[in-house]
């Protein structure tokens, strides 16, 4: 718990609940070398303290972590009002509001999106998807898709999740692959 407390005293999250890159950080979140990292920092951050907060009650010691509480909370906020945006109905990143995968599956896993609002995002994504050329960055590796899966199977869209599981790993075994391949783009 004390590690995961030095950790959540440089988030690196300004006055206003978002996380700012401190610029000397190599953060990974996908191989894709055009992704906008923000958003999705800014689900995993939430997403960690979400689960420090569990293990800290689950080990008797909610006393250790009793800031995190209205850290999370901010955080939360922040990226509901800072980061979704209502027109488009996806959750944006960077200085020229990015849509990705990563943003949407992060932001569903921290727990910024739940219920409709969670459903309502992948609505979005597919819609912004179908426009030439299409403006959404799509994972470049197993890593991420399966955060993907995760998000959608956490958010009731199951049919959707086996579909990208068939469609990304299964090309993968069409190719002869024997094990998963770090990045892989089946329309290359």
């Amino acid at each position: 718990v004390a590690d995961v407390l030095r950790m959540a005293d440089a988030l690196h999250v300004n006055g206003e609940g978002l996380f700012a890159d401190p610029g000397n950080w190599w953060l990974f979140v996908d191989w894709q070398p055009s992704l906008h990292k923000e958003t999705a920092l800014q689900g995993i951050l939430i997403y960690m303290l979400r689960h420090t907060l569990t293990l800290a009650e689950k080990l008797g010691r909610s006393a250790e972590v009793g800031n995190l509480p209205s850290q999370m909370q901010k955080m939360i906020k922040s990226a509901q009002s800072r980061l979704w945006d209502d027109t488009l109905k996806v959750f944006i990143s960077g200085p020229d509001r990015q849509v990705s995968y990563a943003s949407q599956a992060w932001m569903i896993l921290a727990g910024v999106a739940t219920g409709p609002q969670a459903q309502t995002l992948w609505t979005g994504i597919h819609q912004l998807e179908r426009q030439t050329p299409s403006p959404v960055v799509r994972p470049a590796g197993p890593y991420l898709w399966h955060h993907v899966l995760d998000a959608l199977l956490s958010c009731g869209l199951g049919v959707q999740a086996r579909q990208i599981m068939e469609q990304y790993w299964g090309a993968m075994i069409q190719l002869g692959a024997t094990s998963f391949w770090e990045v892989f783009d089946p329309q290359q």
